[in-house]
């Protein structure tokens, strides 16, 4: 089975069958397959995500990018994502919307870039499946 993090080579060209950056969708994952990349249900990935959708996927999505950021010396955003990494994995939906504070305006995570192009090729690809899996848990909140 494709790994997160072969995912995310796959979708940023750096595997074969990839063709660049590629958004995650919340629940679903770009695999390296026979035929190239290609997006499966994040619930066909053993050992990538749980049944339980898209808390699990925002958690494996959260996991890639600290280890990410920290890698890259980003200790400032690393440190942001922990906190609210606790908060989810404790069923704190403050996390979710703290999460969500990150992006837009000046100065925020959005505009993050790495020195490195292949890591910062992953946080793109990251960033995008963290929002859309983030937005999705507060629209599903929102509706009920």
């Amino acid at each position: 089975m494709a790994s997160l993090r072969d995912a995310i080579e796959c979708a940023a060209g750096l595997l074969p069958g990839g063709d660049g950056p590629a958004a995650l969708r919340c629940g679903e994952i770009m695999t390296n397959g026979e035929a190239g990349c290609r997006i499966t249900p994040y619930a066909r990935l053993s050992g990538v995500m749980m049944a339980s959708g898209a808390a699990a996927g925002l958690l494996s999505i959260l996991d890639e990018l600290i280890a990410l950021l920290r890698s890259s010396d980003e200790t400032q955003w690393s440190a942001w994502l922990e906190k609210d990494r606790r908060l989810i994995a404790n069923g704190d939906f403050y996390g979710v919307e703290h999460l969500l504070r990150t992006f837009g305006g000046m100065g925020s995570f959005s505009d993050v870039e790495l020195a490195e192009a292949i890591k910062d090729a992953k946080l793109d690809i990251l960033r995008g499946a963290l929002y859309d899996c983030a937005a999705s848990l507060k629209k599903a909140r929102d509706r009920t």
